[in-house]
């Protein structure tokens, strides 16, 4: 090939790099998104993450959309994407979020966790007798409800709660802490 072929060939490479859209850079206003076949046919220019990432925020992120995802997309600054390269950003911020939640909501509870909610569950049955006691003194008087078969039951199914809960102690507190309480509630007691 002659240098003038070669400079001919260059020159039209030029030409067609300069008559490339830079699609990254489109306004998202400037766009018909409600027009399908010409969003993917736009997406097509873009790398495979990208276009994914696009065709996502075209369905799940457009108010309009038929499988509007419910929450606006917008950044840190509160504001809407502006171009493809905003829309494409701001979709993989939000799925990357998104994952990281589900992942959170799937792992398994901590033993801490496990012991922490079984405090809770003890200290809500203990709750319960407490109240029913009260309710049983408020229909029948202080010394009436305490002659009641089920004034005895409560009683005893209180003491079986305490003795729950303070067994338990060491395992949600740590044993330390657990023994001043239990050594403090004693004294209390006296």
């Amino acid at each position: 090939m002659t240098a003038a072929g070669m400079m001919a060939l260059a020159s039209l490479a030029l030409l067609a790099s300069g008559c490339a859209r830079d699609t990254q850079n489109l306004r998202l206003v400037d766009l018909d998104t409600s027009d399908m076949s010409k969003m993917q046919e736009l997406a097509s220019e873009l790398q495979a993450e990208e276009k994914r990432a696009f065709l996502t925020y075209l369905i799940r992120h457009i108010v309009t959309a038929e499988h509007y995802c419910g929450k606006p997309l917008v950044g840190a600054d509160g504001q809407g994407p502006a171009t493809v390269r905003d829309a494409i950003r701001l979709t993989r911020e939000r799925e990357g979020a998104e994952q990281a939640a589900a992942l959170a909501a799937k792992r398994t509870p901590t033993q801490a966790e496990l012991n922490a909610d079984h405090w809770r569950q003890l200290v809500n049955q203990r709750e319960l007798l407490i109240n029913r006691q009260m309710m049983l003194t408020m229909q029948h008087g202080e010394a009436a409800a305490m002659r009641l078969p089920e004034w005895r039951n409560l009683k005893r199914d209180l003491a079986q709660a305490d003795l729950k809960l303070e067994k338990s102690k060491p395992v949600v507190f740590g044993s330390e802490r657990a023994s001043r309480s239990s050594s403090m509630s004693a004294a209390a007691r006296r």
